[in-house]
């Protein structure tokens, strides 16, 4: 895997804008809460926020299950001409969208949102649009656009004096920057974001990868691991389970760097068993792209050659789901 530009990381940031200062146990008290307000609000504007805010409870644990809230809300925005609400909705559709591969649909719906959001004046709607359409671009490798729109949502946020929403751009443009090899400037961009002392919880998720790439790439090994190692346990008490599997795959990756080669076989293994049951092609198909990797360095062509068609087939249906959905 080219951990110059590692590409699944893109997947991972757009899961910062999520609720992630709560753990699963909060989570599941906030669902429920929510579904009993849901059963006595008729209002339609207050229904369709309730939507919205039911499948964000349930996002990082179960996103299957959150999209359905998500298309719910849009549904009844249309129904009554509820044009911030129809943007959140389509915000909301477009998170979950994206971790399934779909990013021409995310982009046209971001698109959307963003459209409305500018017109209502709903700033802060509008940042979260920006952040997320700018990880879609940095998947699609268009690195000017990304960081215009992550610097877009910087500006509102300061506008706004919202420290979340900073800290999580600050996350987002240290990515960028290590994608882009500056691995100086993403250390003190997160050093900025350290500087807003606020809580954490599973954002902190992405700081430990974050620091962990960069120490990965400045070959300060052993750091690299400490802080993969960290971002695992991190993500699995958040039930974070797209961010889990990274954090299994960086782990991975750094021990074949380091040439402890059966420490990451047991790490792709990890990671290739949980993307598989939870049905997250992306994370699979990074998991494999390294494990096609490592057989070749063994000299294992047999196992690197099946892995690599696995691999291929997994990049395709990810390139061509509108298609697969068709059928």
């Amino acid at each position: 895997m080219n951990l110059g530009r590692p590409k699944y990381i893109s997947l991972l940031f757009f899961l910062i804008y999520s609720c992630l200062s709560v753990d699963s146990f909060s989570q599941q008290q906030k669902f429920d809460s929510l579904k009993v307000l849901l059963k006595t609000t008729t209002a339609p504007k207050e229904r369709a926020t309730l939507l919205v805010d039911i499948a964000k409870s349930i996002y990082n644990s179960i996103p299957d299950s959150s999209i359905g809230y998500c298309e719910e809300a849009e549904v009844l925005s249309k129904k009554y001409n509820l044009e911030i609400q129809l943007a959140y909705s389509l915000h909301c559709e477009s998170r979950y969208i994206l971790l399934k591969g779909d990013l021409k649909t995310t982009i046209e719906k971001l698109n959307q949102a963003i459209s409305i959001f500018e017109k209502n004046n709903e700033l802060k709607g509008l940042a979260k649009a920006y952040s997320l359409k700018a990880l879609t671009l940095g998947r699609l490798n268009k690195d000017k656009e990304r960081i215009e729109h992550l610097e877009k949502a910087k500006e509102i946020y300061t506008k706004l004096n919202d420290k979340d929403g900073l800290s999580n751009v600050y996350l987002n443009i240290a990515n960028a920057y290590i994608d882009g090899g500056k691995y100086i400037q993403a250390l003190s961009v997160l050093g900025e974001r350290a500087n807003l002392n606020i809580s954490d919880g599973g954002s902190n998720f992405y700081v430990e990868i974050y620091y962990g790439n960069i120490y990965f790439h400045l070959n300060q090994i052993d750091e690299a691991i400490k802080h993969f190692k960290k971002s695992v346990l991190i993500a699995n008490q958040y039930k974070m389970l797209d961010s889990e599997i990274t954090g299994l795959t960086k782990l991975a990756e750094t021990y074949q760097k380091q040439k402890n080669i059966p420490e990451a076989k047991s790490y792709y293994f990890q990671a290739l068993d949980l993307a598989k049951q939870s049905n997250l092609m992306v994370e699979e198909a990074d998991a494999l792209k390294g494990m096609t990797d490592l057989y070749e360095t063994e000299q294992d062509y047999k196992n690197a050659f099946t892995s690599l068609k696995q691999y291929k087939k997994i990049q395709d249906s990810i390139f061509n789901i509108e298609k697969i959905k068709k059928h």
